[in-house]
């Protein structure tokens, strides 16, 4: 599905984060924390990233990024070649780390980039009201 980057802000020193709505307007597909998109950046070449903005807003959805400057390739062109209005084609949301909601506890360990999945996932479990000790 082709989406338009609609933001780009600077996270942290190397990461960006990408804000990418529906070409269009309108809402996109749902998807529950964990999840991520597949971006076509050339033929050729396709990246995952997870999605970290709120499952419930479904208006955006929101990737981060680290520029890997050793990297194979997709940091680099993302980081080198997108600009704010561009559109770009990514897949529907795919999960294969699914969060388990009904768990008598929730254990979040992550560091970097890899905080990237549990950001919808902390924002979940605070709606479901669920007790949560950041550190």
């Amino acid at each position: 599905m082709q989406v338009r980057i609609r933001t780009i802000r600077w996270e942290a020193d190397g990461i960006n984060s990408y804000m990418l709505e529906p070409v269009g307007g309108g809402l996109l597909p749902a998807f529950a924390p964990g999840a991520h998109v597949d971006v076509q950046l050339k033929p050729g070449l396709a990246r995952s990233y997870s999605l970290v903005n709120d499952p419930a807003i479904r208006g955006y959805y929101e990737i981060a990024v680290h520029h890997a400057i050793d990297g194979r390739g997709g940091s680099n062109h993302i980081h080198g070649q997108w600009r704010a209005g561009e559109i770009v084609e990514i897949s529907e949301p795919k999960n294969n780390f699914p969060m388990v909601e009904d768990a008598s506890h929730t254990v979040l360990i992550a560091g970097g980039i890899g905080v990237t999945p549990m950001l919808p996932m902390i924002a979940r479990l605070e709606k479901l009201v669920i007790p949560l000790l950041k550190v």
